[in-house]
């Protein structure tokens, strides 16, 4: 029998009591990592770096992030700002701007749990790029991230992009302070036209900044950065000044200068941002911007801080990590010329490789200084020669300089204009026969400073040009230097006159300029002025200065004849002279070899010719000198440091601008009265009591 229990199912267990299921626990959604900027000043709506880091939040927002920003009115709101932002709970904090070094130090290290970041600014190493003191020996932060950005590398593309495109070869800039981050901007303008101008031997000029003496225009003031109205006078200065392109750092200041320039059909290069974009209105003005990629670099690190990264480094955007970049040219695509384009294209492969480096072009161009010499030329143991010591004395200081020599007068033009083409910034021309050339050169040419030795720019009666001159005003471009050589001769006329035996002093000169007579009038004036204190009769040969009739040596040669210089010599002793005067150059070499050889005495002229004429010092009494060398050195420094000319300068003995040389071999030969009278005779000319022309009627 099937026994079916036993294969019958067990009873099933007891159910078990029902216990309510545990609810299943609230998992809270995480909170969103909290992002803020503290602007600077200038704020929002700057079309520039506020703007562009506003966008970078922006861009951080769509992402996800919860944001926050603050702005600043002015500086004394930095702190506040950063405090608030952190008592909002804010996880990283970009401030924007170097001005807000102090106050983002002093928040980094107070708040070690918040990363912190700086637009245009870097922890410092070796001198604070950001803020001052301290910070400097402060070891890195590991919540800090600086964000700096090449942009002088971008401002070289655009400074050889407008030393190209400029029709008046001036471009201005200027910046709202002066602070790396704005005069980097400035730095790069100043690389790339000097690039610009070594590789196409160009002469185009930056006003406003002087990178190798970081030096130039600021807007300073209580609202450096958001004045436009500010921006459009500092254009007008700019344009006044021949600048055709200007590339303002200024923030909304720099907004103003750009609206200046369109309105004046003139050009301008953005900043920060592509300015043709954030202002659509001035397209027509903005060849392009010099941009940092601010947007992209604060977006990148609110994502890295919030991966864990809280920083401890700097972030530096290059053209070579796109970091900056010279922004598009909208407008101005196809106006600018093809190898100009390829030329700033070559340019930036160039720096992003590291070939190029703005560094190497901040150092100052040397200034070009040179001197056009007269007929005569160098060797002549006078004027040429002291012009030359006073170049020689300039290139010593580190300037760099040129010089050309005259065969004849026919060489005179061509000379300067060699020296132009050559690039010389000061132009200095020797004699007064080069006056309607220097005239010519100065007018056409105002952009170069000009100097000429003896001679002063006419203002009745032309001292150095025939006719026109007189009629034109005194260029600002142009400085006469001058000598009134007649008082250190009225004491050398003086001295002659006490020490003949003879009673009869000769003189003449080269040819009958100003610039010669004036020395045969003052020996003219010492011999009356003598006779008259001394009821003597010493009588002058060669030259009667009241009626301005004498001997000269004429020709095609008048300075450089010295075998004439002897002849003329040896006339004056046929009529008694045992001095004599000449004024003729290396002419005049002859007479005092020959006046030595027959044991007479002669007066130098110029220079001191006893020292650059030492085998005929036993000949040379004295010599009336004038500082050339001094007044052409003094000159090129002048120029150099902006003073362009525009006057006249006028050495004499109370200046020191003429003298009459030491006696040398002569010390002790003339009678001690004598000597006392000269020395006397010179204080009286120097004071005004004895004026030479008292002493020519």
């Amino acid at each position: 029998m099937l026994v079916l229990a036993a294969c019958a199912p067990a009873a099933p267990p007891p159910a078990p009591t029902d216990v309510p299921a545990p609810a299943a626990a609230e998992v809270a959604a995480p909170a969103a990592y909290k992002a803020c900027v503290a602007f600077d000043t200038g704020g929002l709506g700057d079309k520039g770096f506020n703007d562009l880091a506003m966008k970078g939040l922006d861009d951080a927002k769509a992402l996800g992030y919860d944001t926050a920003f603050a702005e600043a009115q002015g500086a004394t709101d930095y702190a506040g700002n950063i405090q608030r932002l952190i008592d909002e709970g804010c996880q990283t904090i970009v401030t924007v701007g170097f001005t807000q070094g102090e106050a983002t130090v002093a928040a980094t290290l107070a708040n070690p749990e918040i990363n912190f970041g700086q637009v245009d600014a870097t922890w410092p190493e070796a001198g604070a790029d950001f803020t001052p003191g301290t910070a400097d020996d402060l070891p890195f932060p590991p919540n800090f991230t600086g964000l700096d950005f090449q942009i002088d590398q971008a401002s070289m593309l655009a400074g050889y992009l407008a030393a190209g495109f400029s029709k008046t070869g001036k471009i201005g800039t200027y910046g709202g302070a002066q602070f790396p981050g704005v005069t980097r901007f400035m730095d790069g303008m100043y690389a790339g036209i000097k690039y610009y101008n070594e590789k196409n031997k160009a002469k185009v000029k930056l006003l406003g900044w002087d990178a190798a003496k970081q030096t130039g225009t600021f807007v300073g003031g209580d609202n450096p950065w958001g004045d436009p109205a500010k921006g459009e006078q500092l254009a007008q200065t700019f344009m006044d000044q021949g600048a055709d392109i200007v590339h303002p750092v200024a923030g909304g200041t720099g907004n103003g200068t750009i609206k200046a320039m369109l309105a004046a059909g003139k050009y301008a290069i953005g900043v920060d941002t592509d300015q043709a974009v954030s202002l659509p209105d001035y397209t027509g003005a903005l060849m392009t911007s010099a941009q940092k990629a601010i947007d992209v670099a604060v977006s990148d690190l609110i994502k890295k801080n919030d991966g864990g990264d809280t920083g401890g480094e700097n972030y530096i955007g290059t053209l070579d990590n796109g970091g900056v970049a010279l922004a598009p040219f909208h407008d101005f695509e196809g106006k600018f010329a093809a190898d100009l384009v390829a030329a700033v294209d070559a340019l930036k492969a160039d720096i992003a490789s590291g070939k190029v480096k703005v560094s190497d072009y901040m150092t100052a161009t040397a200034y070009k200084a040179c001197v056009a010499f007269d007929t005569g030329g160098l060797g002549d143991k006078g004027f040429n020669d002291l012009a030359m010591k006073g170049l020689d004395d300039a290139k010593a200081l580190g300037y760099d300089t040129a010089f050309a020599e005259a065969q004849g007068a026919t060489d005179y033009a061509g000379n300067i204009q060699r020296l132009i083409d050559e690039g010389c910034q000061t132009i200095v021309t020797v004699g007064f026969t080069q006056g309607e050339a220097t005239v010519a050169a100065t007018l056409a040419n105002p952009e170069i400073n000009f100097g000429q030795v003896d001679a002063t720019w006419p203002e009745a009666g032309a001292d150095f040009t025939p006719g026109t001159a007189d009629d034109l005003p005194f260029p600002p471009n142009f400085t006469g230097l001058d000598f009134q050589i007649d008082q250190a001769s009225m004491l050398a006329g003086y001295l002659a006159a006490g020490f003949s035996k003879t009673g009869k002093i000769g003189t003449y000169g080269g040819a009958q300029f100003p610039g010669v007579t004036r020395f045969m009038d003052g020996m003219y004036a010492g011999i009356k002025y003598y006779n008259e204190k001394n009821k003597a009769k010493v009588k002058l040969l060669g030259w009667d200065a009241a009626k301005q009739t004498g001997t000269f040596v004429g020709g095609d040669n008048p300075w450089g004849d010295p075998a004439k210089g002897e002849q003329l010599a040896q006339t004056f002793m046929d009529q008694g002279a045992d001095i004599v005067h000449p004024v003729a150059g290396g002419t005049g070499n002859g007479t005092i070899k020959a006046m030595l050889a027959a044991g007479k005495y002669a007066i130098g002229v110029d220079t001191d010719q006893a020292v650059s004429l030492p085998d005929y010092t036993g000949a040379l009494m004295t010599s009336a000198q004038k500082a050339i060398d001094v007044a052409v050195s003094d000159l090129i420094k002048k120029n150099d440091g902006g003073d362009t000319g525009g006057e006249n300068y006028i050495g004499t003995l109370d200046n020191g601008g003429v003298a009459l040389a030491p006696f040398h071999d002569f010390e002790g030969k003339f009678a001690a009265d004598l000597v006392a009278a000269v020395d006397a005779l010179k204080a009286d000319i120097s004071s005004g009591k004895v004026k030479v022309a008292d002493y020519l009627k």
